[in-house]
């Protein structure tokens, strides 16, 4: 039997049986269907530690449910008279014990008979609220609160009038408790709550390093470098995150000892996830939070660029610095997205500029570097002439002379004629301190 769309004079009648049970059994179980979109095994499983009335809210696994006036007020007085006897919301008035679903669907079905609402059902009240839902605040929203999954709503023609309703609303994410926050701090907080969820650590992979679904359903534990912070693809090495590295640490000692290689594995099954079913979970958590789907493709972009950085940066780090021919190679750019982002690098003190090389701050440059084999060449042999450093370093005449230069300014050498020689060569001395 197919759920029914309630018409206006089928809702005032409810609504007149509602305000005739304002503190019942029966008045809880049709507001918690109604007005919460509850279904009756969610109804038979609710708690009192499940709802907070400072916040208005009913906090089921996996989402939270606003709760209006009416239904915020008849809880109180419900739990006034019975929450005493059970930890559970809907116990029976009589035995005082937790009442079963069947007795949940009786008491609904004889309330709603005697106000002459035959051909409503319990399920009916929840199928109009995620109707209702989704023509008020969007579809989002009435996945967020409803626990419906995208593939359900999309793919059943019970909610045809749903998705009819919907789009006629503003293609806008719906207003949230979390108002005061913006989208990246709303994505971080979802991320953070679920990111042991396969969904949940998609995400956060999809974001951070710019990886795509394919490769995050396929990833192994093999490819994982925690030590060195790295993820190592067919085609490169991804740098990940200290934050990254945290999480798939904690992923590691969740699961315990590691029996199937794949990073990504269903909850049940314990098999990978494959990339369709994958993209399908993350839309379905997002679109649960009240979050557009198509929001971690616009930060992937800033995702992808951070990802780049990471890479450009451990390339130096590893090699002590990087050329423009080594950064296009490395992130496959043109010549001058690749100077653009090194000159960004720089800018920001990430980089040192040495010419034809960038290198990590901090790090000897390519003239330090030549000073110093001088200065263990003079140490080493005493009084040198140019041409005899470069002979022994195997530098050329003209890097001798460049690096020579600098150093005499700075002190840390001194020169003078050699008279015991023919034509009075130059001789370099090192200057101790």
């Amino acid at each position: 039997m197919e759920w029914s769309k309630l018409d206006e004079s089928t809702i005032t009648e409810l609504e007149k049986l509602l305000a005739a049970e304002p503190c019942s059994g029966a008045g809880a179980i049709l507001r918690l269907a109604w007005r919460a979109g509850l279904m009756r095994d969610e109804i038979h499983a609710l708690q009192w530690e499940q709802v907070d009335f400072e916040r208005a809210l009913l906090r089921l696994p996996g989402r939270d449910v606003p709760m209006d006036e009416d239904l915020a007020r008849c809880l109180r007085q419900w739990q006034t008279l019975c929450g005493q006897y059970s930890p559970y919301v809907i116990v029976s008035e009589h035995k005082r014990t937790h009442m079963l679903p069947e007795s949940i669907s009786r008491l609904a079905r004889s309330a709603l008979d005697r106000a002459g609402l035959t051909s409503v059902r319990l399920a009916d009240l929840h199928y109009n609220y995620i109707l209702r839902q989704s023509a008020q605040q969007g579809w989002q929203e009435a996945l967020r609160t409803s626990g419906l999954s995208i593939a359900t709503y999309r793919g059943r023609p019970r909610y045809k009038n749903a998705r009819s309703s919907a789009k006629t609303k503003k293609a806008s994410s719906p207003a949230l408790p979390h108002g005061e926050k913006n989208e990246r701090e709303r994505l971080q907080a979802v991320l953070k709550e679920n990111r042991l969820s396969p969904a949940g650590l998609a995400l956060w992979l999809y974001c951070d390093t710019g990886l795509q679904y394919t490769e995050i359903s396929s990833l192994t534990w093999e490819q994982v470098d925690l030590e060195h912070h790295l993820l190592h693809l067919a085609d490169r090495d991804e740098p990940l995150s200290a934050e990254l590295v945290s999480l798939l640490c904690e992923v590691l000692e969740t699961r315990g000892p590691v029996g199937e290689t794949h990073v990504l594995l269903s909850p049940h099954a314990r098999k990978p996830i494959p990339r369709a079913r994958l993209s399908n979970l993350t839309k379905e958590l997002l679109a649960k939070n009240g979050l557009d789907p198509a929001l971690p493709a616009r930060l992937r972009s800033d995702g992808a660029r951070e990802s780049r950085r990471r890479r450009l940066l451990a390339y130096a780090a590893r090699h002590g610095g990087i050329s423009l021919k080594a950064a296009m190679e490395l992130l496959g750019l043109s010549e001058s997205a690749a100077r653009g982002l090194l000159t960004q690098l720089t800018a920001e003190g990430q980089l040192t500029r040495d010419h034809p090389v960038y290198r990590p701050v901090g790090a000897e440059t390519t003239a330090a570097q030549r000073a110093s084999r001088i200065r263990a060449a003079l140490a080493e042999h005493g009084p040198c002439s140019a041409r005899e450093l470069s002979e022994r370093l195997g530098m050329a005449p003209r890097m001798i002379q460049r690096a020579l230069e600098p150093m005499l300014a700075r002190g840390e050498i001194a020169k003078e004629a050699d008279m015991s020689r023919p034509g009075h060569p130059l001789s370099y001395t090192l200057i101790h301190p």
